[in-house]
């Protein structure tokens, strides 16, 4: 580093910075003994203002080490070697000291609010900043890599042009109407030297979360998640295993696929992305993954279906004598196909219908993506959107291909591509998307709320945003509603969490409840969906006389003569389903079942003695 950036002079000091040090001479008295600061790693001394040397630090955040870049912050530094206080975010390192002992500083929170600050010496030793003019520094887009498109959600891969560092970015497009792209929201740096070719593997879930891989087994490249509103880094979705890349990814689940090993076949892991648990394991090579369906290659030739619920493989898939699939692609009932060698074509397979449709017979097919009931792709030069839900054919020119990279979104039918001058230009499809399903859920059947301090937290995938959803919470023996939930836009996932309260915060009985799911399309096509089922509650307020199992039922208590108390577990309909007995109890007893006396969740019986005396009695809560 030049000398120079190190050295300043004010009116009344020379200040130079060596090995981490400041050090500060007295220009009107020369003789005065040298004071020194530590400091650390500094890029360059500015001015003296006051009692603070002005300094830039370097801010790794900002982007790569380089001087000719705005990716210092400014700090006061006192004398007197108090802590270091930040008087600007960013900076170019362009100061100047002014005559009565200031210093203007350009700089500002970031690029979009650059200015002239100017700095002054305070009462107290301190110093203050204030911005005198603004600065409109040229703007120079950033330069995007990659992008996807999903549930009207689009990431990128962009280089900052200031900073030279790559980042994440993703912006809401919306869901209906024309599609056009929000602000962006940063999601953290992506160093694009730890990856293959510059290029990390993005695989979007359709649920707000990113599977990010490499195409290596170096740490760096292993498959991670990214949650919805989290930044990077994600985290790792399989630390007891090695990677080689993420293959898939839809919903829940990602399929990982580690190294070859020397027999030449390479292992896939499909993983349960909530639990962290691997479902399903194959050495067939995986092309695509749907809601719960995972799609593996059969020969040459042919696809096979494995329900990743079950675990059992369906009929395969045929694209004919003679194929050699190169792409798959997998949206609902579709599957693009393309094959290469012997029987060059590319088509549409219908899985309702069993029908398979051709779009190009021969080598003439270009570059192709699947939406849902369409096809987009690429003929001299202009993006063709080719509708198959008629099982015909029928294709409309959608302006000039401007996809130096680009996607379709198979939730919403909008396709992205970036242009030349890295703006991305959105093109609705103007093919509906099917009606509003459930491409998978995971809804508990029983749930312990502890009190309230657990949760019932079904989810629900979807295959397109919803604009609201609603749960209806009711108790099966009444019918009678004990809690709505609800909420606005989801962009392919509902997740309500119930704790087990009623409207007014209090704890419904245990017992069994029913709950009823209805879910509005954001796009206004189709009905709105609608599920049903039943959950049981334990662990919120004990039912009267009911002592064993929190099942919301009562039970019939008994003493024999032989001095056994017994709980007869009653089931609502008038009989029994077992007993539990207690021995060594007097015959002159009085019982009488009872309920919640002492707040702890569990009913209590009150004996009464041949004495008169009543206590009551019971299963101690958590022990019933």
């Amino acid at each position: 580093m030049p000398w120079y950036d190190q050295v300043a002079l004010s009116p009344t000091h020379l200040v130079w910075c060596y090995d981490g040090v400041l050090h500060i001479a007295s220009r009107q008295d020369p003789a005065a003994a040298v004071r020194t600061v530590p400091v650390g790693d500094i890029t360059q001394v500015l001015s003296l203002v006051g009692e603070n040397v002005i300094v830039s630090r370097y801010d790794s955040s900002l982007g790569s080490r380089d001087t000719s870049r705005a990716v210092s912050r400014v700090e006061a530094v006192p004398l007197d070697g108090s802590t270091p206080r930040t008087l600007l975010a960013r900076t170019s390192r362009q100061a100047m000291p002014t005559p009565d002992g200031g210093l203007l500083v350009a700089g500002g929170a970031d690029t979009d609010h650059w200015g002239v600050s100017l700095v002054e010496a305070a009462e107290g030793g301190g110093v203050t900043v204030r911005r005198i003019a603004d600065a409109y520094p040229r703007q120079t887009a950033h330069t995007v890599s990659q992008l996807t498109l999903s549930q009207g959600r689009l990431t990128t891969v962009e280089q900052d042009p200031v900073g030279d560092w790559s980042y994440l970015h993703t912006r809401e497009t919306g869901v209906a109407d024309s599609p056009t792209a929000g602000a962006r929201t940063t999601r953290g740096r992506i160093v694009l030297e730890d990856f293959s070719g510059s290029r990390p593997r993005l695989l979007d879930a359709g649920d707000g979360r990113t599977v990010i891989s490499g195409y290596g087994t170096g740490a760096a490249q292993q498959p991670q998640l990214l949650g919805a509103d989290r930044s990077l880094p994600g985290t790792r979705i399989d630390s007891s295993h090695s990677y080689r890349t993420a293959t898939a990814a839809n919903g829940r689940f990602a399929a990982l696929t580690r190294p070859y090993n020397s027999a030449g076949a390479a292992e896939t892991r499909v993983v349960d992305l909530d639990s962290g648990r691997t479902v399903y394991t194959t050495t067939d090579t995986v092309r695509a993954i749907w809601g719960t369906t995972l799609w593996v290659r059969s020969g040459n030739d042919s696809v096979a279906p494995v329900d990743l619920l079950t675990g059992q493989q369906g009929e395969p898939v045929w694209f004919g004598r003679g194929c050699l699939l190169s792409d798959f692609q997998a949206v609902g009932r579709w599957l693009l196909w393309n094959c290469v060698l012997n029987s060059e074509g590319q088509g549409v397979y219908d899985t309702v219908t069993k029908r398979n449709l051709t779009l190009v017979s021969g080598s003439g097919w270009d570059q192709a993506k699947l939406g849902d009931g369409f096809v987009a792709a690429v003929e001299a030069g202009q993006l063709k959107v080719i509708d198959v839900r008629s099982g015909t054919p029928v294709s409309r020119t959608a302006g000039k291909f401007e996809g130096d990279a680009w996607d379709v979104d198979p939730y919403t039918g909008v396709i992205a591509q970036l242009r030349s001058d890295n703006t991305i230009r959105l093109t609705s499809s103007d093919v509906p998307v099917s009606a509003l399903v459930q491409r998978d859920a995971t809804v508990a059947t029983s749930v312990d709320v502890k009190g309230g301090a657990a949760q019932w937290s079904p989810t629900w995938w979807l295959n397109k945003p919803a604009a609201s959803w609603k749960l209806v919470i009711g108790d099966k023996a009444t019918g009678a509603a004990v809690r709505t939930l609800s909420g606005g836009l989801a962009r392919g996932v509902v997740t309500p969490a119930w704790n087990g309260k009623d409207g007014s915060g209090r704890l419904v009985p245990n017992g069994a409840y029913t709950w009823t799911l209805t879910v509005t399309p954001a796009d206004g096509q189709g009905a709105a969906l609608t599920k049903t089922g039943t959950v049981r509650v334990t662990g919120a307020a004990a039912v009267r006389r009911d002592f064993v199992g929190s099942d919301g039922f009562g039970e019939l208590v008994t003493l024999n003569g032989s001095g056994g108390l017994t709980y007869q577990y009653g089931t609502g309909k008038g009989t029994f389903t077992g007993k539990r007995t207690g021995s060594g109890w007097p015959t002159t007893v009085k019982v009488a079942p009872f309920g919640d006396l002492s707040g702890d969740r569990c009913n209590d019986v009150l004996v009464r003695s041949a004495a008169a005396r009543c206590a009551p009695t019971g299963p101690r809560a958590g022990r019933r």
